[in-house]
């Protein structure tokens, strides 16, 4: 539901077994030590979810290089879209993000995708 990967088999104990089954009602109870377990699991998959608010900033950076061609379907993109790029970003945190776009310029200074006909 929240596309983590967490091993859960790992955080809980192994369930008990009685006459060679685990899914027998004799073997089900809820121990202290089961509860806490449990407890002790749901608050490590709770700031997994929430991320690390005292978390520094961090920038990184997609290149994408000018001799990519802009005319053409770039592969992870929309149906239908010309040039870009496509990436995966994991945000770690819900949060409010910056995004800085660096536009690259032709040597007659012609911004590429610029609507201005005839200029």
């Amino acid at each position: 539901m929240l596309a983590l990967d967490i091993d859960v088999e790992s955080l809980l104990p192994a369930d008990n077994i009685t006459r060679g089954f685990d899914k027998m009602s004799e073997a089900l109870t809820v121990t202290p030590t089961l509860l806490e377990a449990y407890v002790r699991s749901a608050g490590k998959i709770g700031r997994l979810v929430l991320g690390d608010p005292g978390m520094a900033s961090i920038q990184e950076t997609y290149p994408v290089s000018k001799n990519l061609s802009q005319t053409r379907h770039v592969e992870g993109t929309p149906f239908g879209t010309r040039g870009g790029i496509a990436l995966v970003h994991n945000f770690p945190a819900d949060a409010e993000y910056i995004f800085r776009l660096a536009l690259v310029f032709t040597r007659n200074t012609f911004l590429f995708g610029s609507t201005l006909a005839g200029q």
